[in-house]
């Protein structure tokens, strides 16, 4: 089976697809799946890593804040379209699959337009344009929220599925501090803002840095994002705290962690962003978390996934304009001091956990390629194997 594959700009786009691609080869040998990827490096480390074939297309999303980047947008969105035109001649997919994110715009466009047949994955309860645009174009459309069904077109097909998330990995705690270079001691705060990064996730978190290092029972891993990295260490490396904190291995601040479940299975505690597979990783590793949710998220998808995270007992919602040094300090610090509310949280996480979404996704992509009726389809996922309601 030959998949054609849109799911490049950030991690939340790739990973949920990357989740998906191994249920197929899970499933079964002779897939072959080709991905269009941005330019960004993130897609490339990963897949590279992985030995799978991508194809680098020049689109770019828009630029809110530096607009003058934004008059090649037009130009670049073509090329990209030509770039995928050729791609898809060359694999001949049976099937195109999307995440979203300005990669999935030409890519799915060009293989509907060669006569491929295309299939969506929206991610948020609120799908974003490329998603919602391309929508009437689809067979079908996975969502991940029933509340992204009243924002789609009604001419596809529309599955609710659930967010795909990559099987947990059963990792021993030391081990996976170990290969992170963490010390054994004490407490995790995992610091990420996702694949590029956030401003304010690491602006608090270097601000309340003397408050944290002088918990004497914790320890810190920080995911700056590469775009921050250089500045961040620049402006942390003179205190001599921290120069202290590293060499002990309570401190460890990297632009990128490749080995997320080696993150994830360290973590007592995340800071974080709200995006969909963020939260769905969250759970499947039980892990608690101060949720700032991305206030530009289309819809505030981002608030209401915390929301829901926070009320299930999973975390504590902190609103972007509100988070600092001072109120991450505090917030760390009522968690830690807590008797056993930190082990009430990871359980709260892990039962919000989900299951076989990638499974469903899968089977429904090699239902696609097969050409199989509606019996068919529903048989088609016992051969994947049992998948939880």
């Amino acid at each position: 089976m030959r998949l054609w594959v849109a799911a490049g700009g950030t991690g939340g786009h790739l990973y949920p697809a990357l989740a998906v691609v191994e249920e197929l080869e899970r499933y079964g040998s002779g897939i072959e799946a080709r991905f269009a990827v941005s330019r960004r490096g993130l897609e490339e480390s990963v897949l590279g890593a992985s030995g799978r074939p991508f194809v680098r297309l020049m689109t770019e999303g828009l630029h809110r804040r530096e607009l003058r980047r934004n008059l090649l947008f037009p130009f670049r969105l073509v090329w990209g379209f030509v770039q995928s035109l050729g791609a898809v001649l060359r694999h001949r997919p049976q099937v195109a699959f999307g995440t979203g994110g300005f990669i999935s715009g030409p890519a799915l466009l060009a293989a509907r337009l060669l006569g491929v047949p295309v299939a969506l994955l929206a991610l948020d309860a609120f799908p974003g344009a490329t998603i919602r645009l391309l929508a009437r174009r689809a067979r079908i459309v996975f969502i991940a929220h029933e509340d992204a069904r009243a924002h789609l077109s009604r001419r596809p097909e529309i599955i609710t599925t659930g967010i795909p998330v990559r099987r947990v990995e059963t990792i021993d705690r030391s081990d996976a501090r170990q290969r992170l270079g963490i010390g054994p001691a004490g407490r995790l705060l995992l610091v990420t803002g996702g694949s590029q990064g956030s401003a304010t996730l690491n602006r608090a978190t270097q601000e309340a840095l003397p408050h944290l290092l002088g918990m004497s029972d914790l320890a810190l891993l920080w995911q700056t994002g590469e775009p921050h990295y250089e500045a961040i260490t620049a402006g942390v490396a003179s205190d001599p705290a921290v120069r202290r904190a590293l060499s002990e291995g309570r401190l460890v601040i990297v632009p990128f962690i490749e080995a997320m479940a080696d993150a994830w299975s360290a973590a007592d505690l995340a800071l974080c962003r709200a995006g969909a597979s963020t939260l769905a990783e969250l759970a499947g590793y039980g892990v608690p978390a101060l949720l700032v949710p991305l206030p530009t998220a289309a819809g505030g998808h981002q608030e209401a996934n915390a929301r829901s995270f926070a009320q299930a007992g999973a975390g504590r919602l902190i609103h972007d304009a509100h988070l600092d040094g001072v109120r991450l300090a505090t917030e760390v610090a009522a968690l830690l001091a807590g008797d056993g509310v930190l082990e009430k949280m990871s359980a709260a996480a892990t039962a919000r956990a989900e299951t076989g979404a990638a499974v469903r996704v899968a089977a429904g992509l090699v239902a696609i390629a097969r050409g199989l009726s509606p019996e068919e389809k529903n048989g088609l996922l016992a051969a994947f194997g049992e998948v939880p309601a």
